[in-house]
């Protein structure tokens, strides 16, 4: 409840919600943990999505949450993801979630996600010295 109310994400919930952490992927970097989640203590919030998630799943959870004012639709599915900052793609941690019912919902966020990063990592290719294009290096 207060997770939710800290965010002010009471009521009005989608079909399907996208927690997402973030973190940076760096390798041999003595900064790494200064390219991390500073609300997760130098780590990535992967773990802290995930958890959020399933609670939010939880059919005893939810049923709490009506007791206290926050109705969660049945049909509301929570996805935990992390947000890579060093590369702008997103992984969904569908596998914590299995539901045939979202199967449509999880593939169209996927390609959204996977679209969005493309047209972000090409935006931030123009401001590198000598970009002559926008388009996608991967």
């Amino acid at each position: 409840e207060s997770i939710l109310r800290a965010m002010s994400f009471t009521d009005n919930f989608a079909r399907l919600v996208v927690l997402a952490g973030h973190g940076a992927n760096v390798v041999n970097n003595p900064f790494a943990s200064g390219l991390q989640c500073g609300a997760c203590g130098g780590y990535s919030g992967e773990v802290n999505a995930r958890l959020l998630a399933g609670l939010l799943n939880s059919t005893e959870v939810r049923d709490g949450l009506i007791a206290r004012g926050i109705v969660v639709p049945k049909d509301t599915l929570f996805v935990a993801a992390l947000h890579d900052t060093t590369t702008d793609e997103i992984t969904l941690y569908t596998q914590d979630c299995v539901s045939s019912a979202h199967s449509v919902d999880l593939k169209k966020a996927g390609d959204w996600f996977k679209s969005a990063g493309s047209v972000t990592r090409g935006e931030r290719a123009l401001r590198l010295p000598r970009a002559a294009d926008h388009t996608d290096v991967r």
